[in-house]
């Protein structure tokens, strides 16, 4: 739309509204050289309009003015797509970000040609382009082509390198387990596959070296103290090797009641790691899955660590439990 400044001379501009209602000034003129009225949209989707002569009201038969076409610019990138290394078997992701007078159309290109959707492709038309599992075949400068209304816009080239090296990507976590109990360790490891993984207890190697996927896990079953320590895992490839964090594996006893009446009052007897809390329970009947609680020890501080049960006097059955936590 266009609009006077007010009065019969004065400066004019021409804006645009959106269906939510989002206001932008087009242009502004000055010298009191407003348009004379509404735009026309020319068959080449150009929008004209005209201007009357210079110092003449708007509705006077002077001559003079002029015609002129709106020329509006195409989208405006406002952040350009960066480049970025990954390693093989990672997600390379790059973003686009523009301003636009219009609805844009993104369309992203690997080495100047169009990109689908498809594959390890997504994005390809959106401002966020995603390339899952990378590999040496995806290696290439990566840009965006932005369109709209008002013409096209190309982006600068974001380079994809990618590394074949080993790297772990997820790290071993550590773990705290009861004696008896199965523990698996697992990392995972990005670069140009094969892998062949080795794990080791406090820099001993332990079971067989493991060759296949990117996937590197050592299962300990029945683990008793003498396990507790840390554990890494080393994964090698054709292109060189790489060490994981130290993973600590703490091995605890399962808390041990034990009971006695004093003075017809249950007495309880409590075993369990130190400075740890626990949660001791009651039930009268073992096959009850609502067992109540009794006491709860916050940072044990000795054991075994006696207390009574003032409640069980003269009960005519009453079973315990302790759950650390």
């Amino acid at each position: 739309g266009t609009t006077g400044a007010g009065g019969t001379y004065g400066n004019g501009t021409i804006f645009q509204v959106t269906t939510n209602g989002a206001l932008t000034m087009l242009y502004s003129f000055i010298g009191g050289a407003g348009p004379l009225s509404a735009l026309t949209l020319g068959n080449d989707g150009n929008f004209y309009g005209t201007t009357p002569r210079t110092g003449a009201p708007a509705d006077s038969d002077a001559v003079g003015g002029t015609v002129f076409r709106l020329l509006l610019p195409p989208p405006i990138i406002t952040m350009q797509p960066q480049s970025r290394t990954n390693y093989a078997g990672a997600t390379a992701t790059f973003f686009i970000n523009a301003t636009s007078l219009d609805p844009m159309i993104y369309q992203w290109q690997k080495n100047g040609t169009n990109l689908v959707n498809g594959g390890n492709i997504s994005g390809a038309t959106s401002s966020t382009l995603t390339i899952a599992s990378v590999t040496d075949a995806d290696e290439a400068n990566y840009s965006a082509v932005l369109s709209d209304f008002f013409g096209s816009v190309t982006s600068s080239n974001a380079l994809l390198t990618v590394s074949d090296l080993p790297f772990i990507g997820t790290q071993p976590l550590s773990q705290t387990a009861a004696v008896g109990r199965s523990v698996t360790l697992t990392a995972y490891a990005y670069g140009a596959p094969p892998f062949v993984s080795q794990w080791y207890f406090n820099g001993t190697p332990v079971g067989a070296p493991a060759a296949g996927t990117n996937v590197a896990s050592y299962t300990l079953t029945n683990v008793g103290t003498n396990q507790a320590g840390n554990y890494e895992v080393q994964v090698v490839n054709a292109f060189g090797s790489i060490t994981s964090a130290k993973a600590f594996l703490t091995v605890v006893d399962p808390p041990k009641i034990t009971l006695q009446a004093s003075a017809g009052f249950p007495l309880l007897n409590l075993s369990g790691l130190l400075h740890r809390n626990f949660v001791v329970q009651y039930s009268t009947n073992l096959t009850a899955t609502n067992w109540s609680n009794l006491l709860s020890i916050t940072n044990l501080p000795a054991s075994p660590y006696l207390f009574l049960d003032p409640s069980g006097l003269g009960q005519p059955a009453r079973f315990y439990r302790a759950i650390m936590q």
